[in-house]
Order: C-alpha cells, then sequence, then structure tokens
C-alpha cells in the first residue's frame, strides 16, 4: 500500500502541471490497482492532497516569476511610498493600481463563481457522481480529449497575424464569470481545469499567453486555501498516517518527490511554451491513453 501511494503523489505532482486531468489520473490508477492486485480505496487522502497542492503552487510561482515579480515589487513599493513616506503617486504609479484592483475584483468574481460550483458538484451532488462511477471517468477523459482538439480550430493562425486583426480581446467581468463557472465544472471526475478554463480563455477571444496566465491566476487562491486548509491544518489531525510508514519512506522517496517536482516545474514550464505556440493541442491526442486504458479496465 505504500509503494501505491507513492506512486499516486507522483502521478499527482507531475499531472497536475499538464491539461490532462491529474485528479482523473489517480482515480485510474485506483482502478487499474484494484483491478489487477485487489487493492481496493487506492486514493489520495484529501489531507494528502491538500499537502500536494504545495508543490503546484511552487511550481505556478517558479514558472510564473517573471510575470509576477515586476509588479508584485512596482506594488510594493507604491505602497511604501503612499504610506510610510507620504508622497504623492505618480501617473504611472497610480494606472498600475487601478490594473491591479481591476485584476483582483476579476479574480475574486471567477472564484465566487466556482466556489459556488464547488458546493452544488462537490457536496450536494456527491453522491450521485461516485455512483456514476468509471463510466463518467471515461466521459471526463473525453471531454478533456475533446477541449483540447478544438485548439485546432482556432489555431490555424499566427498570434502576430491575430495581433495585428485585433483579434484579441481582453479579460473583462462577463468572461470572469464564464471562466469561473468554466472552472467550477472542472470539477467533475476526468475534466482537466487546465485544460478546460485555457481553451475558455482561447475561446473567449483572450490571446494564448495571456490565456494560460489567467488560467493559473483564478486557481492560484483555490490552491493555496486547498494547500492550507485541507493540507496543513488537516495533517495536524493525522498524525499517525506517517507514523504508520516505515523508516525507509522517509529521506529516500523525500528526495525522489523533490526530484519529481522539477520534473513538474520543467514540465509546466514547457506547457507555457507550447500554449504560447497555440501547440498545447497536441496533448489531446495523448488522451487516447487513459480512454483505452480505462475502457480495458471496465471490459
Amino acid at each position: 500500500m505504500e509503494s501505491i501511494i507513492l506512486f499516486l503523489i507522483i502521478t499527482q505532482i507531475i499531472i497536475e502541471s499538464l491539461p490532462i486531468s491529474s485528479s482523473g489520473h489517480v482515480a485510474l490508477v485506483g482502478l487499474l490497482t484494484n483491478k489487477f492486485w485487489g487493492i481496493q480505496n487506492a486514493i489520495l487522502p484529501d489531507f494528502l492532497d491538500g499537502l500536494l497542492h504545495g508543490t503546484a503552487l511552487l511550481a505556478i510561482l517558479i514558472v510564473f516569476f517573471k510575470d509576477w515579480f515586476f509588479p508584485l515589487k512596482k506594488l510594493l513599493q507604491t505602497c511604501t511610498q503612499f504610506f510610510l513616506k507620504s508622497k504623492p503617486l505618480s501617473f504611472s504609479q497610480k494606472k498600475l493600481l487601478a490594473i491591479l484592483g481591476k485584476i483582483f475584483g476579476l479574480l475574486i468574481v471567477a472564484d465566487l463563481i466556482t466556489s459556488i460550483f464547488y458546493f452544488v458538484i462537490k457536496i450536494s451532488m456527491h453522491d450521485f457522481f461516485r455512483n456514476l462511477g468509471p463510466n463518467f471517468l471515461l466521459c471526463g477523459f473525453i471531454i478533456t480529449m475533446l477541449l483540447l482538439l478544438s485548439l485546432r480550430l482556432i489555431g490555424n493562425n499566427s498570434t502576430s497575424t491575430r495581433l495585428q486583426a485585433g483579434f484579441y480581446e481582453s479579460f473583462d467581468l462577463k468572461k470572469a464569470v464564464i471562466l469561473g463557472a468554466v472552472q467550477g465544472c472542472a470539477l467533475l471526475p476526468g475534466i482537466s481545469r487546465f485544460a478546460s478554463t485555457y481553451v475558455a480563455g482561447c475561446w473567449l477571444k483572450i490571446s494564448p499567453r495571456r490565456a494560460f496566465q489567467i488560467s493559473f491566476l483564478i486557481h492560484l487562491p483555490l490552491i493555496i486555501a486547498k494547500f492550507l486548509f485541507s493540507g496543513i491544518k488537516d495533517i495536524l489531525k493525522k498524525p499517525e498516517f506517517f507514523q504508520n510508514l516505515n523508516a525507509g519512506f522517509g529521506t529516500r522517496n523525500f528526495f525522489l518527490i523533490v526530484i519529481v517536482t522539477i520534473i513538474a516545474i520543467i514540465t509546466l514550464n514547457l506547457c507555457y511554451k507550447l500554449a504560447i505556440k497555440n501547440k498545447l493541442w497536441w496533448l489531446g491526442f495523448y488522451m487516447l491513453i487513459p480512454i483505452i486504458t480505462l475502457i480495458a479496465c471496465l471490459i
């Protein structure tokens, strides 16, 4: 069981950086271990899943370092100047505050919509979706594949050509509501949150680079909340979990998880580059692997 949990951890960390549904792949691994090795309930405990969101948070902060560090630095300088030195703000500083304020407001809207879907899907309809079992997981994988492949339909022209034609539009309230709802629907088994929000952003005429950034920006508060309240907080209530692991798990597998986390960071950075080049739809073909595997498991 210890080896299975370790494999689930590795799967979660790496797949989280790809638009192919990490939770769906973890569920698929659980089904395979049950079918071929007779191990039941091979799933990640909620608190362990929450802790693993820490590795996802680390990957996001590193990959998007150039995107968030400069604005944050400027914001701190502006706040220091205004509150500590009592100097009036320049036009550029006021503009920066206005832009960040708008982004923060849209972020709140998107995540509020997602939270509504969370309570409806994860809590109110939990038993309904659990009874659907692997069949619904299969549908989720197919939806993820179709979402990724749909990028090909809007990726015929180059980014520069579309910019010149005025194709791309800015992120606004309407798009925040739609992306929040899309992110909420991605809570269903097998549907990738990453793929759903990125693809939806592209269809909403947001540039590939910006759609990629927004996809993780609206997910960031949820990752932090999951890490703090389902990971750090709950782990204090379950010290027996680590006590039951043998001594060999500690040092050896700790370094393995560090290596896997580095792989996840590299993978997310690669996805960023593919997204900018409108090539992320390639991963739609990969989805045939979990789909075929799950069909074989159900036969």
